[in-house]
Order: structure tokens, then C-alpha cells, then sequence
């Protein structure tokens, strides 16, 4: 893990919106999931380099704001979601939200310390179409 990361993010991702937890002030907000929310999403993250944002794996979902992150200098882990929610139940938090969950997903980035993804090139999308 990198020395310089100081602050751990988790983003929950759905189709239309984003839910996040900066574990740093712990307080939960919600974006759209479209160009102006993924403008929204990467003002109000800390500086790029020096937090770990970690995505559930939502089948393709995720795709595209980990890699406007990884565009953005910031560090990004794709995670299973089975080990995300085996992790909360071993927390004993049992409820499922989405704000909960993002706060979750963030802890489970701070303690597991899941391996960043490498940059994602912009047409990973569509190379990965024509292979399945």
C-alpha cells in the first residue's frame, strides 16, 4: 500500500447515483451518475494521491467513474461485494442502505487495504465488449 495515501473513500454505485463516505469526516453525500455528478464527485474528494477510493464491483456499472478517478490521479480499488458485505456482517452492521453501505465499502478500503487498480485506459470499456 502506498505510504502516501491518508484518506480512505467508499463509493456505492447504482445506475443513476453515487453514494459516498470520506471516512475522514464521516458524513455521507450523494451525487448523480453523470457528467456533472462525477464533477461533483472529484470536488469533493481529497487531494488525488493521497486517498483510496474503493468501488464495489457492479458488473459494468462501476466501470466508468473508476476510470474517471484513475484519469484523476487518484487511487482506486475494485472490490467484491461478498467480501465487502462478509466484512460488515463481521462489524455486526447488518442494515443495508446506500449511505451505509458506502461507509462500509470505506472501511473495508481503510482496513483491508484492497490492491488500487492500474490506470484504466478509455477505451477499456469497449476493448472488454469485443472480448465477451
Amino acid at each position: 500500500m502506498h505510504e502516501s495515501i491518508t484518506s480512505f473513500v467508499g463509493i456505492d454505485v447504482a445506475k443513476h447515483s453515487l453514494d459516498g463516505c470520506i471516512l475522514d469526516d464521516g458524513k455521507p453525500f450523494s451525487v448523480s451518475y453523470d457528467a456533472a455528478g462525477l464533477q461533483e464527485l472529484l470536488a469533493r474528494l481529497p487531494e488525488a494521491g493521497r486517498c483510496l477510493v474503493t468501488v464495489e464491483a457492479t458488473g459494468r456499472y462501476q466501470q466508468r467513474v473508476v476510470a474517471q478517478l484513475a484519469d484523476a490521479g487518484h487511487y482506486v480499488a475494485v472490490v467484491n461485494p461478498k467480501r465487502v458485505r462478509d466484512f460488515a456482517n463481521g462489524l455486526g452492521i447488518l442494515a443495508k442502505t446506500d449511505r451505509i453501505d458506502a461507509r462500509v465499502i470505506a472501511l473495508f478500503g481503510r482496513h483491508v487495504k484492497p490492491r488500487p487498480v492500474a490506470e484504466v485506459h478509455e477505451k477499456q470499456d469497449e476493448l472488454q465488449q469485443l472480448v465477451s
